[in-house]
């Protein structure tokens, strides 16, 4: 027999329509409960991706300064912005030693793009020789990174739910929304 995930598995979510169908259910009834909901996409295969991109309030692309993910960064912002015309995708990079700068990456999306990128609309993450170490210490990647590292998730964090983060919230209270994550 094949090992759960296997082909035959895949191939039923691939092809069932009740699976496709089911999901996107449970996505609707999950976004009238929660204020955020957060699907992790990474490795999904298929239309369904498309499917969620296409009801999506917010798309977040991540990838690295690489050329070669940029290249596939931008296959993928084409895409969802071809489906889903009132997106305006969230790119976070993770920068690498030694690639392209983040204007690099605004140029080639520009390039390969029919939708106008702002410079606003990417993030990016900096190389961080503490972080990076996170793996078999028990803590997380934020944890263990330097407070400019964390203070740019904060940012990014607060952006993306639409609050403020500490470094510039005002005295007000900020309510917190209920979130919910669905990774693979």
């Amino acid at each position: 027999p094949q090992p759960a995930g296997g082909s035959e598995m895949r191939e039923k979510w691939l092809r069932d329509a009740s699976k496709f169908e089911a999901t996107l259910s449970l996505l609707e009834l999950l976004a009238e409960k929660y204020d955020l909901v957060i699907v992790d996409l990474a490795q999904v295969e298929g239309i369904l991706p498309y499917a969620i991109a296409a009801r999506a309030h917010r798309v977040i692309l991540v990838s690295s300064n690489e050329p070669s993910s940029v290249s596939l960064l931008a296959q993928t912002y084409s895409e969802i912005v071809e489906i889903n015309t009132e997106a305006n995708p969230t790119i976070v990079i993770n920068m690498l030693d030694g690639t392209l700068e983040k204007e690099d990456v605004l140029d080639f999306l520009l390039l390969h793009s029919q939708k106008e990128i702002t410079e606003n609309a990417i993030w990016e993450i900096p190389l961080d020789d503490s972080g990076k170490c996170w793996i078999g210490t028990g803590n997380s990647f934020y944890t263990e990174a330097t407070r400019a590292t964390q203070a740019t998730f904060d940012e990014l964090s607060g952006n993306l739910l639409g609050i403020q983060t500490a470094s510039v919230q005002s005295s007000a209270e900020v309510s917190t929304p209920r979130v919910l994550n669905i990774s693979e």
